[in-house]
């Protein structure tokens, strides 16, 4: 039989910090299973080696039958992000270009945005970004910080300039927590990026 998921002796450290602690687990096709636990528990990073977004120190990944990557390419396995919805720091374009890229499609984005109406707001002066103006307003008209204490410490790193691997490795989260908490921070400011979050953030005294 060959299952949807199989996960031997599957391992993941940060630093001093065991995020994933030698998992087995075997998810039959058809079958449903929810990861449960307390913030720091190791879901997302689990999800992440599953997804192949991340390698692991040790043990093994399957997805039916595949390397997570092979699973991902050849389009077995998909992932719906926790927000469920658009990325808010992606612009038109970017979006358009990343559902593209899902369905093997890129070549045709350009074709897409001129059918749908949408190429002038891709030109320079209508860069415009996938953001909840409803929500950025409400943030920024609160006046105290409306941002979570995780949150502020992964703009402080952002705002150095680390990716989104250094901020994991050094405050000893996943990479997937750590794109959960920008995106959020992204939203709640109205910014088009993390380093862009980070300024309106640090002029508001948030930070």
């Amino acid at each position: 039989m060959t299952y949807a998921v199989h996960l031997a002796g599957l391992a993941k450290r940060y630093g001093d910090v065991r995020a994933v602690d030698g998992i087995d687990l075997v998810i039959a096709p058809g079958e449903v299973v929810a990861l449960l636990g307390p913030n720091g528990a190791g879901k997302s990073t689990a999800i992440d080696l599953v997804l192949g977004l991340i390698k692991p120190d040790a043990g093994q990944v399957s997805v039916f039958g595949r390397g997570p990557r092979e699973a991902v390419v050849e389009g077995v396995v998909g992932a719906m992000l926790q927000a469920g919805a658009l990325r808010d720091h992606l612009t038109v374009a970017e979006t358009v270009g990343e559902i593209a890229a899902l369905h093997g499609r890129h070549r045709r984005v350009g074709q897409v945005l001129e059918r749908t109406g949408l190429t002038e707001l891709v030109t320079p002066s209508y860069w415009l970004r996938v953001v909840d103006p409803g929500l950025a307003a409400e943030s920024l008209a609160a006046g105290s910080s409306t941002l979570t204490q995780r949150e502020r410490e992964v703009l402080l790193v952002a705002a150095t300039g680390a990716t989104v691997r250094d901020i994991a490795q050094r405050l000893h989260l996943s990479e997937g927590t750590v794109r959960n908490h920008l995106s959020s921070a992204i939203g709640k400011t109205g910014a088009r990026t993390s380093a862009e979050a980070a300024r309106i953030a640090e002029s508001r005294g948030w930070l």
